[in-house]
């Protein structure tokens, strides 16, 4: 594939974007608009000192006169998003008889597709199959532009399939993964609206073989910093291919393998695996090694559900096999919403209260990213709903009006991040090695 799609463009900007400023003394927040002119967004008369650079729900805290913002996306400027009811139609041969945790992937750089797990969205293939047959909703996907051949695209189905790792140090049985081993790039020209047929053989990728060393135990020690009531654990390696210019943490990249490892397995983990690569050479493989740790929400009258915070990194697949992975950035500590520790449920914290936190003990961040979510119970279970987020270089920041709602529960993350740019003047960027580490809180309520 080598769909011809620009990576790198300026963010951008719509109406009401601009800066939001407090004063200190009243503590009232003030917006000025940002005027448009030549692709830059202008913010006149805005005060000294800090102040938010807003766009759209998100609140960059910083002190600049000028930021970068720059970032990464996929995808034709001139792309379109499939209508409602748009399908196709796959008569695919030529699989790896098809197994339990198999999956089927489809991706295109040009048109940015993405969708992994594709046959979950029509008829699953039975266990044996070498074809995958039926009508699936392409409008479903969670990446679904028009795909057109006749503008460049190109697409790639491929087929994950079920391994298992090569590993002495599980006293069981290695867990499983899935890994890329099957291919077809069909020349496709998808009808919005409409079923297009697709038809075709499967390629059999070659397969390339890379080690890990996880120190699992060392991100299992670190649980109680994302939040002392997290409820379940477990570990992922999940490798992709990067466009160039791009990294995973920025842009849906197309899985070559991936694998979750239980907690139960806490050892230090030493494995091989094996996968194929259907992308261009010029496409960076890079790998995220990380631990997730979910904690229990109940909305109203919903059914419990898991929010999940992190702590892992990005690195290239190189970088994975040059020595033992472990922790290289820990989780804020101690944060506390309007001078309350926030780790269980608060109450009466107000619409625009101060976090402050203090700083990692493993690492050095280049920021934090507070992202505010939520509550509800949407058809009876619990969803979390983002409603904003504030980036900042400091262990600090006030809420800016908007985020949070009067009467409402809500969970915050607040992520240290270490992208390669410091978050008050490039906040979109990144390059390899990126660092993530998430705090939890409990439910706030205003």
């Amino acid at each position: 594939m080598t769909d011809g799609a620009p990576f790198e463009r300026a963010f951008r900007f719509a109406p009401g974007d601009g800066a939001v400023s407090q004063n200190l003394l009243t503590k009232e927040f003030v917006t000025i608009a940002g005027e448009l002119t030549d692709g830059r967004l202008v913010m006149p008369q805005v005060p000294g000192g800090p102040y938010y650079f807003k766009t759209a729900t998100d609140f960059v805290l910083t002190s600049e006169a000028s930021i970068d913002t720059s970032l990464s996306r996929l995808g034709r400027d001139d792309r379109l998003i499939a209508a409602a009811n748009t399908n196709l139609m796959l008569n695919i041969t030529g699989l790896t008889s098809w197994g339990a945790r198999d999956a089927l992937l489809v991706y295109s750089t040009g048109a940015n597709a993405y969708h992994f797990g594709f046959e979950q969205l029509g008829p699953v293939p039975s266990s044996g199959a070498t074809t995958i047959m039926g009508t699936y909703s392409w409008s479903n996907a969670f990446l679904h532009p028009v795909v057109q051949a006749s503008k460049g695209d190109q697409i790639a189905f491929i087929q994950m399939g079920t391994r298992t790792l090569s590993s002495s140090s599980f006293t069981g049985t290695p867990p499983p993964y899935v890994a890329a081993i099957n291919v077809l790039k069909p020349t496709l020209n998808i009808a919005s609206g409409g079923t297009t047929s697709i038809a075709g053989t499967m390629t059999r990728l070659s397969l390339e073989t890379h080690s890990i060393t996880v120190a699992l135990p060392e991100f299992e020690a670190l649980e109680r910093d994302v939040n002392p009531n997290v409820e379940a654990i477990f570990h992922q390696i999940d490798i992709t291919a990067d466009p160039p210019g791009t990294t995973t943490f920025d842009v849906a990249s197309p899985d070559l393998m991936f694998s979750s490892i239980s907690v139960t397995n806490a050892t230090t983990l030493i494995a091989a695996f094996s996968y194929g690569n259907p992308m261009p050479s010029n496409y960076t493989e890079t790998a995220l090694v990380q631990a997730a740790y979910d904690l229990s929400f109940t909305a109203s009258g919903a059914a419990p559900e898991s929010f999940r915070g992190v702590i892992g990194h990005f690195v290239t697949v190189t970088d994975m096999e040059n020595g033992t992975q472990r922790p290289r950035l820990s989780p804020p500590r101690a944060v506390k919403i309007a001078g309350r520790a926030a780790t269980a449920s608060l109450s009466g914290v107000g619409l625009t209260p101060e976090l402050a936190w203090d700083g990692p003990s493993i690492g050095t961040p280049r920021g934090y990213v507070i992202d505010v979510f939520a509550i509800n119970n949407t058809a009876g279970k619990t969803t979390f709903d983002g409603t904003g987020r504030v980036l900042v270089r400091d262990r600090k920041a006030t809420l800016p009006p908007g985020l949070l709602s009067e009467g409402r529960p809500h969970v915050i993350r607040v992520r240290a991040i270490d992208t390669g740019f410091d978050s008050d003047k490039a906040p979109y960027r990144s390059k390899l090695p990126v660092l993530i580490a998430d705090t939890v809180t409990g439910a706030v309520t205003p």
